[in-house]
């Protein structure tokens, strides 16, 4: 269930519109996830990087859709068809 939780936050985090009043259900649903991983898995998978969900959601109020942070852009005239 954690699982399938995280994949949910991450797919609403992904998505290119945002609606602002969404990011406080957003940042519940975050927390929960993390509750929920934390009694599944054991405390050595937790680190930094798990501790990064939560400020996605906040970057996401800020700046906008992830996609358009995105570290590496996908080159011009590169696809998959």
């Amino acid at each position: 269930m954690a699982i399938i939780c995280l994949r949910c936050v991450l797919k609403r985090v992904c998505v290119k519109g945002v609606e602002p009043t969404t990011t406080g259900e957003l940042k519940h649903d975050v927390a929960i996830t993390l509750v929920l991983l934390k009694k599944e898995i054991l405390p050595s998978f937790f680190d930094v990087m798990t501790h990064l969900l939560v400020h996605l959601v906040e970057e996401l109020e800020f700046c906008g859709p992830v996609h358009t942070q995105w570290m590496y852009l996908k080159p011009q005239g590169v696809g998959l068809g």
